[in-house]
């Protein structure tokens, strides 16, 4: 498994994943993306997470594309910062999250020097709980009505010490 920057080869990748309703319903609901849009998302995908408080990797497993990896809303003052994993439908079942997650954890406090990872699961995305409690993260809250994707759900937060 690998886990590394976008890069502009990655962009059909990138336009099938962020415009598949299926994937839709996890993220932030938006009209489909542009091809230019996302090729300057990936021009400016470089910029450090501790300046732009986001940073997008891509997994590959073997020379396939398999998903992404994001670190988002970075909290300087604690070096906390939320993460989101998503594994294309094909590849899901092979334990790629895990060790992608567990590579990602190192990362973050080597290359970033994040403290902790949060986490936001949806309740009824049973995987996705199984994943983050096998990883060790705790729970430390529940939220009602959430807003995912483009739906109210309730949320399980997890977070995880990574120093």
């Amino acid at each position: 498994m690998l886990i590394r920057p976008l890069k502009k080869t990655d962009i059909d990748f990138l336009l099938l994943i962020e415009n598949d309703p299926v994937y839709m319903e996890f993220g932030i609901p938006h009209t489909p993306f542009s091809r230019n849009l996302l090729k300057n998302f990936i021009d400016h995908s470089a910029v450090s997470l501790l300046e732009s408080g986001q940073f997008r990797y891509v997994l590959e497993d073997e020379h396939h594309l398999v998903g992404f990896l994001d670190l988002f809303d970075f909290e300087k003052a604690s070096f906390t910062a939320s993460v989101g994993i998503l594994v294309s439908l094909p590849f899901r079942r092979k334990l790629l999250a895990y060790e992608a997650l567990q590579k990602l954890e190192l990362m973050a406090a080597t290359q970033w020097g994040l403290k902790y990872l949060l986490a936001n699961v949806a309740t009824d995305n049973e995987p996705s709980l199984q994943l983050f409690e096998k990883l060790k993260y705790k729970k430390i809250d529940i939220k009602n009505d959430f807003r995912l994707g483009n739906k109210t759900k309730s949320i399980v937060i997890f977070k995880k010490d990574i120093q």
